[in-house]
């Protein structure tokens, strides 16, 4: 690698990343698709992928390139990307809890204002809440 290949900043991400990671091929199948299209109508992104390809070629010189099958696929995704994010439960969900909210509210305005405004409580002498 040249000093100027080392000076370039991938926090980013970027096209440069992403050229990147579309040469060697480890990204999920449907930004895989949509990178070889982008390659197909964007000179320099394209332009990008072939320095890549160059770069990385004298690495793959001794490999054979292979179809993985999509279980081994799919668990390399997994490893690489980690775990997809799954949809919540029922007990993650801010409408089940702002509405257990809000019949606790009421339930409670209800057991302390119903006994209050009933007559009974004044005629048997019972102490009022």
């Amino acid at each position: 690698m040249s000093d100027t290949d080392m000076d370039k900043d991938f926090t980013e991400g970027g096209d440069e990343l992403l050229a990147a990671e579309f040469v060697l091929g480890g990204l999920p199948v449907a930004l895989q698709a949509e990178l070889a299209r982008r390659v197909e109508t964007d000179t320099g992104f394209a332009r990008l992928v072939a320095e890549w390809e160059e770069r990385l070629s004298p690495m793959a010189e001794g490999f054979v390139p292979a179809d993985l099958p999509p279980a081994v696929k799919r668990a390399l995704d997994l490893r690489l990307f980690g775990n997809m994010p799954a949809r919540p439960g029922i007990w993650a969900s801010l409408a089940l809890w702002r509405g257990l909210a809000g019949i606790a509210t009421v339930a409670f305005l209800a057991a302390v204002t119903l006994p209050a405004l009933s007559p009974q409580w004044q005629r048997t002498g019972l102490p009022r809440l």
